[in-house]
């Protein structure tokens, strides 16, 4: 067992487990050759390293062109650890309301419960998984000093009283929005709330009742109607229909989405 066990309190059992899955699955990979793909450093992969790695003629170089090519390309690379700051980057970029930024978490996982205990791994494992990501890692850490660094530029009182006024935003929407009395759980310890009686009247709060993956289909087949023959057909028997005016760029994220009918859509 790990100090990282030991650090976040989890079992020796359930580390042994982890690093058993992990360093079998580590072993069947090349140690001299970089791995890109769907599993691997699988956000380099789908923004399309791969392409950088047959090109340059060393993986270093491949990472430095390609965390270049990345930097020119997007003018906003959001960082989930910091989700709420990233949006208000994104918010100061485009001229925005803290409303237009606002969001729900409406699914969470919850690795601590007693059903679904929090795995750990060792040392070891972890340096493996940096090893073997380090594409990825790479993106990361450039991005993140990034971030970091256009933070520092603004001034951070504005700064502060945005994150509370989105915070407050984000605790009006739950209140109206959700049903907090019912929680869903899954065996990967995914806790989810349902849209509330309440929230089912506003066309805002049935709108966060669609997945991601749903809408970003319904805009992939307005952009391409060959993207999917059987997908018009879904979508013209479906329950929920969009439209959108424009893509932003911004890893996929579009400039209005407007909802036109919006029906009851708690499992799509």
């Amino acid at each position: 067992s790990s100090g990282i066990n030991a650090e976040y309190g989890g079992s020796e059992e359930s580390a042994y487990t982890l690093d058993t899955v992990l360093e079998e699955y580590f072993s069947q990979l090349r140690h001299d050759k970089l791995t890109v793909s769907p599993v691997v450093n699988p956000m380099s992969f789908d923004l399309g390293f791969t392409e950088f790695l047959t090109a340059s003629k060393s993986e270093d170089d491949a990472i430095s062109i390609f965390i270049a090519w990345l930097d020119e390309e997007f003018d906003l690379i959001m960082i989930t650890d910091e989700f709420d700051k990233s949006l208000l980057l994104l918010r100061y970029l485009m001229g925005w309301e803290v409303g237009d930024v606002a969001y729900l978490k409406r699914m969470t996982r919850n690795i601590s419960t007693q059903n679904s205990p929090a795995p750990r791994m060792s040392e070891m494992v972890e340096e493996l998984l940096h090893k073997h990501n380090r594409v990825d890692y790479a993106v990361y850490r450039h991005f993140r000093k990034k971030l970091d660094d256009l933070l520092k530029r603004l001034e951070p009182d504005p700064v502060i009283f945005d994150l509370i006024e989105l915070g407050r935003q984000r605790a009006e929407l739950e209140t109206l929005c959700l049903d907090k009395s019912t929680v869903k759980r899954n065996k990967l310890g995914i806790e989810s709330y349902p849209i509330s009686k309440t929230g089912h009247q506003h066309a805002r709060c049935r709108l966060w009742g669609i997945s991601d993956i749903y809408i970003a289909k319904v805009l992939a087949a307005e952009q391409d109607p060959n993207f999917s023959k059987q997908y018009h057909k879904t979508l013209d028997q479906g329950q929920v229909k969009l439209s959108y005016s424009g893509f932003l760029g911004i890893m996929g994220l579009f400039e209005k989405l407007r909802v036109e009918t919006i029906r009851d859509c708690d499992e799509c």
